[in-house]
């Protein structure tokens, strides 16, 4: 018992959101680094500050080991309760339900992403659907916008938002809700889901809110053999939102036949292949990340797919979830990822045929489209996948 009590006198548990921090890093890292001097500096910065501004001078500190998924988040934004929900369905599943009267992680909003109030991203079939990207978000309801405060306690209740949209005032009324960010995100999948003819070819286009998890993998899959099973391509919208997926996804896209079969009576039976083997155009942009920039550079190293758009995050390395209780979660690199041998942290994953979009409406469903229709003009065989070598 003495030695017990010696032990805690020179440790002393970590009583202060620096050395809990700290702490963690110290010990679960994915690499070595002087981090005794980052706590000292940080403890240092953060006297005398409150709660959202010691936040943000830790995630200051954090920022400067150069390394993605490491950061701090807050119940105040709502990228907390999304990354929560990555991580409640495995072995932390209880723990996340404690802190939501055991339920899954839910917060009350709009379906909007936003950048120190300017939107950056709506998402489709959610009570934000009257914003458009650019739009600044002013007030709710006469006060100043928060994205998570604006609308605690108000879901289900009309809101007056006023914004400012290309240098000019309007309002709107919009009606927050409930969000469960697994069950929001897979409605947006849905709701994303659609196929449309260009030049006489019937194109799907399907955009990947999230593929933290294979729920997402399965969703995407009914959407292929479904709505969109008489599409002679595909678009497929990585961009926003979590990464997530696993490399086995890309089986989907593996290229198995498909067979016809003919009755003594020379009636035929088409029997598809469990897989889509048609021609798949990508979307990515910077906010590609991690899982998903795995399946970029999986569709550009095996010539499955065409990438277009922007180059990739280059957030590839292994993360795992901290909960610091008093509404705080801590995401770490715990482990180094390499592909084929490839390190894309730091680098990113390129797109075939660049496309920015800086204002007005998205462009690069378009570009996509586009790029797919070249690649089934080059097509010989029509429903089967183009090898990449005639698109050069």
């Amino acid at each position: 018992m003495k030695f017990l009590l010696l032990l805690l006198l020179l440790n002393p548990a970590p009583d202060t959101l620096v050395d809990k921090v700290w702490s963690l890093v110290a010990s679960g890292f994915y690499r070595a680094n002087d981090f005794e001097r980052f706590r000292q500096e940080a403890s240092q910065a953060v006297e005398g500050l409150d709660g959202e501004q010691r936040v943000k001078v830790v995630n200051d500190y954090l920022a400067r080991l150069e390394a993605s998924h490491t950061h701090l988040y807050s119940h105040r934004e709502p990228a907390y309760y999304e990354l929560l929900d990555v991580f409640a369905y495995g072995p932390q599943a209880e723990a996340i339900k404690a802190l939501f009267g055991g339920k899954l992680p839910h917060y009350e909003g709009i379906g909007v992403v936003t950048r120190n109030g300017v939107v950056w991203d709506v998402v489709p079939g959610g009570p934000g659907h009257q914003l458009q990207r650019g739009d600044r978000i002013v007030s709710v309801d006469g006060q100043p916008f928060h994205p998570i405060d604006s609308f605690r306690g108000e879901a289900g209740k009309a809101c007056r938002v006023r914004l400012e949209r290309a240098g000019k005032e309007l309002e709107v009324e919009l009606v927050p809700e409930d969000i469960q960010p697994r069950r929001f995100f897979l409605k947006a999948i849905r709701a994303s889901a659609r196929m449309q003819e260009h030049d006489g070819r019937r194109l799907a286009y399907v955009r990947m809110w999230s593929y933290a998890g294979e729920a997402y993998q399965e969703e995407l899959r009914a959407a292929l053999e479904g709505p969109l099973a008489g599409a002679e391509g595909l678009v497929l919208d990585l961009r926003g939102s979590w990464g997530g997926a696993q490399p086995k996804y890309m089986e989907l896209f593996s290229a198995t036949p498909s067979l016809t079969m003919t009755s003594p009576e020379g009636e035929k039976f088409d029997l598809p292949g469990s897989t889509w083997n048609r021609p798949v155009v990508v979307l990515v942009d910077e906010s590609v990340s991690s899982g998903k920039e795995l399946l970029a550079h999986a569709f550009k190293r095996s010539r499955r797919g065409l990438l277009v758009g922007e180059k990739t995050r280059g957030a590839v390395l292994g993360g795992g979830l901290h909960l610091l209780g008093d509404g705080l979660a801590l995401y770490m690199a715990q482990a180094d990822v390499r592909v084929d041998g490839e390190r894309l942290e730091g680098v990113g994953v390129a797109p075939d045929v660049e496309v920015g979009w800086n204002e007005g409406p998205d462009p690069l469903p378009e570009a996509g489209f586009r790029e797919l229709l070249k690649v089934l003009q080059k097509e010989k065989r029509p429903g089967m996948a183009v090898p990449r070598q005639l698109l050069e």
